[in-house]
C-alpha cells in the first residue's frame, strides 16, 4: 500500500466515523445550550409528553384506503421520545422508543402503493434510532437498519418512484424523508446512503422553483407546512452532516415564511383548497425564520409558543398538529421569543401559479383582515374557488371557507378525485366546487379548469387597501369580463366591487359566500350576521334588482361529510345579454352601536 492510499483510506475512516458520532440535526448539541426560562419551561412540557407516550400502546399495521395509519403518531412519538433520551439520559425513553421501533420494523411493509407512508415510517424510524440509539440493544439497531433499508430505501430506489421528481409535496416528503433516513444507516449502506441523499440535494430544487417569484406555495398553507416539514429537516440535517458542502435554496422558498404569516389573519389561515387550519407550531416556518433572522415574521407562532409555555395551550401526544413539534423546539431560539420593535405591513400580495392577497387593519386578535386568491383548478389540491376570499373582524371569521373535505369517504365510494382535469370526480363533490365557495355560480356551471384567475393591481395605501382580480378566463363560456375588487377602506367596512360584463345569452348569476354566523335577513338588501356576542351587517349597494336568500352549504351525495353550521348568504338574478352589471356589497364592521345591540338582544 503506497502513503497516498494508505492517506486516502485513513481519510474516508475518519470521515465515515466523524458522521456517525453526529446526530440527526446535531440535538446532542443543541438539546443542551444555555436556555432561556421560557425554553427551559417547553423542555418540561416535552419531559411531561414523553411520559405520557411511555403509557401508550404501540398502534398496530392498519391500512384504511390507501392509506396506512397512524403515521403521524409514529413520528411524533418517537421525535418526543427521542428528544426527552437526549435531554435527560433516562433509559426508560429509549426503551420505549425500543418497543416501538420494533413494532414498525416488523411491519410487514410500509405501504409503497401510497409512498408518502413509506417516507413517514422512513422518517419515525430513522429519528427514533439516532436519538436513541445509545440505549438500544446491538440487536435492535441491527434489525431497525436493515428494516429502513429494505421497507424505505431500496424500496425507493426499485420501484418506478416518479413522484420523486414531481413539483409538488411529495417530491418534498418523499426525498427528504430518504434521505433522512440514509443519514441514520449510512455506516451499512454507504453507496445506496450517499446516491439517495445526492438525489434529494438535486431534486429537492425542482418543487422550490413553484416559490417563485413571491414564495406562494400552489397546493396552500397546509400542505406548505407538510411537504416543508420534510424539505426544511433535509436541509438542516444535511447541512449540520456535511459541513461545508453546498445546498440550492432559492430566495423565492425562503419568502415563503411571509406567505405563510400573511395568509394567516386573527382567527387562522386563508384555508382555501384542500387545506385545512394551522393551528399549530410550525417547524418549517420556525426553521425559515431562524435560517433568515427574520424574527418580526414569528408574530403568530411567537404568540402560540408563549401561550403553551403560559399553560393556556396544550401539546397532544397523540395527535397530527403536533408531530413535528420536537423539530420546531430544535430550530427555536430564545430571540425568537421575544418581543420585536420591527413593523409588520399591513398588505402582501404574492404572484405566481396561484396568487394571493390580504389587507389588514392591523395585527392584533380584533383587527380587520381580509385575504383573496386568484389562480387555477388545474393544479393540485385544487378547488374551484378562484375569487373566493375571506373575512376576519372582532374576533370572528364572518366570511369563511369550507377547506378540505377528507378523502377517504370519497375515494371508498369510488371518485377517482386525484384524475385532474375538467372532467374528474373532483367536481362532482360540493366542497371542491364554485357552488361552495364566496364566488359566482352562473348558469349553475363550474369554474373553467383551464382559466386563470390573475391579480391585476394592488393598492397598498392605508386609507384605500385593495386587490383586484380578474375572473373573466374562469367563466369566459358565460361572460365577456368579471373582475372583482375587495378593499379595506378603513377598520370600519370592506367592500367587494364587482364588474360583471355578460356575453350574447341570458345568464343565472349567484353571488355568495359561506359563513358560519346565524344569518337574519332584515330586508331585501340588508342582513345580519351574529356569532357570540358578535355582529356585522351586510347590505347590497347594487344592483337594485336582487335581494338577499340563504342557499343550503350541504353536499347533495350521500358519501359527502355535511358541513354543520354552515350557510351560504347571497343573491341571485337574472342578467340579460350583453348586458353590464356593477355589483357591490357592503360589510359594516361598527354595526350595531352598543344601544342598538342591547335593543336587538332584548327583542
Amino acid at each position: 500500500m503506497t502513503m497516498r492510499t494508505f492517506f486516502l483510506v485513513f481519510l474516508l475512516i475518519f470521515s465515515f466515523s466523524t458522521i456517525q458520532a453526529q446526530t440527526l440535526f446535531d440535538i446532542d448539541k443543541i438539546i443542551h445550550e444555555p436556555k432561556s426560562e421560557a425554553r427551559i419551561t417547553l423542555d418540561r412540557l416535552m419531559v411531561e409528553q414523553a411520559d405520557l407516550i411511555l403509557e401508550m400502546e404501540p398502534p398496530v399495521h392498519t391500512v384504511k384506503g390507501r392509506r396506512l395509519r397512524y403515521l403521524s403518531n409514529y413520528v411524533q412519538m418517537l421525535s418526543y421520545l427521542g428528544y426527552v433520551y437526549q435531554l435527560t439520559e433516562d433509559k426508560k425513553y429509549a426503551h420505549k422508543a425500543e418497543e416501538l421501533l420494533l413494532v414498525l420494523a416488523d411491519y410487514p411493509d410500509w405501504n409503497e402503493s401510497h409512498f408518502l407512508d413509506v417516507s413517514m415510517m422512513t422518517l419515525a424510524s430513522a429519528v427514533g434510532l439516532d436519538w436513541t440509539r445509545k440505549g438500544l440493544k446491538k440487536s435492535t439497531i441491527k434489525k431497525v437498519q436493515q428494516a429502513i433499508i429494505a421497507k424505505g430505501l431500496r424500496k425507493s430506489v426499485d420501484m418506478e418512484c416518479g413522484f420523486l421528481t414531481n413539483t409538488n409535496n411529495w417530491n418534498q416528503v418523499n426525498n427528504a424523508g430518504m434521505a433522512i433516513g440514509a443519514m441514520a444507516v449510512w455506516d451499512q449502506v454507504p453507496d445506496l446512503a450517499d446516491s439517495i441523499i445526492q438525489r434529494a440535494n438535486q431534486y429537492l430544487t425542482i418543487p422550490q422553483m413553484l416559490f417563485f417569484p413571491d414564495g406562494v406555495y400552489p397546493e396552500g398553507p397546509s400542505y406548505w407546512d407538510y411537504g416543508n416539514a420534510f424539505h426544511t429537516m433535509f436541509l438542516d440535517a444535511y447541512s449540520k452532516k456535511f459541513k461545508g458542502k453546498s445546498l440550492e435554496i432559492y430566495t423565492p422558498y425562503l419568502k415563503s415564511k411571509d406567505y405563510i404569516l400573511h395568509m394567516t389573519g386573527p382567527q387562522g389561515v386563508f384555508n382555501y383548497f384542500d387545506n385545512k387550519a394551522m393551528d399549530y407550531v410550525s417547524a418549517p416556518f420556525l426553521w425559515m425564520c431562524r435560517y433568515s433572522r427574520d424574527y418580526a415574521a414569528m408574530h403568530y407562532q411567537k404568540k402560540m409558543l408563549w401561550e403553551i409555555i403560559d399553560g393556556e395551550r396544550s401539546i397532544d401526544p397523540s395527535g397530527r398538529h403536533d408531530r413535528f413539534f420536537a423539530f420546531a423546539l430544535l430550530f427555536l431560539n430564545d430571540e425568537m421569543l421575544e418581543d420585536s420593535s420591527e413593523q409588520l405591513p399591513l398588505n402582501w400580495a404574492g404572484m405566481g401559479i396561484n396568487p394571493v392577497s390580504a389587507h389588514r387593519s392591523g395585527w392584533g386578535d380584533h383587527d380587520v383582515f381580509i385575504a383573496i386568491k386568484g389562480g387555477t383548478p388545474n393544479q393540485s389540491h385544487s378547488h374551484m374557488d378562484i375569487g373566493t376570499f375571506v373575512l376576519d373582524a372582532k374576533g370572528k371569521r364572518w366570511v369563511d371557507d369550507l377547506g378540505r373535505h377528507e378523502y377517504h369517504p370519497l375515494e371508498a365510494a369510488g371518485l377517482k378525485i386525484w384524475d385532474h382535469g375538467p372532467d374528474s370526480d373532483r367536481w362532482k363533490v360540493f366542497r371542491l366546487r364554485n357552488h361552495a365557495h364566496a364566488t359566482y355560480v352562473i348558469d349553475d356551471q363550474p369554474q373553467d379548469y383551464y382559466g386563470m384567475g390573475r391579480i391585476i393591481e394592488v393598492n397598498q395605501e392605508p386609507d384605500n387597501q385593495s386587490t383586484m382580480v380578474d375572473l373573466t378566463e374562469s367563466y369566459h363560456q358565460s361572460v365577456k369580463q368579471l373582475i372583482r375588487k375587495l378593499s379595506l377602506p378603513s377598520r370600519e367596512e370592506v367592500f367587494v366591487e364587482d364588474i360583471l360584463v355578460n356575453n350574447g345569452e341570458k345568464s343565472t348569476v349567484r353571488w355568495a359566500f359561506p359563513t358560519k354566523s346565524k344569518v337574519r335577513i332584515v330586508d331585501a338588501k340588508t342582513a345580519t350576521l351574529t356569532q357570540a356576542n358578535e355582529q356585522i351587517k351586510v347590505e347590497i349597494l347594487s344592483p337594485v334588482n336582487v335581494s338577499f336568500s340563504e342557499f343550503s352549504a350541504q353536499p347533495i351525495l350521500d358519501f359527502e361529510s355535511p358541513n354543520p353550521g354552515f350557510r351560504m348568504l347571497g343573491f341571485e338574478w337574472e342578467v340579460k345579454p350583453n348586458q353590464k352589471e356593477i355589483v357591490k356589497v357592503r360589510f359594516d364592521l361598527q354595526y350595531p352601536d352598543t344601544n342598538e345591540y342591547l335593543n336587538t338582544i332584548k327583542k
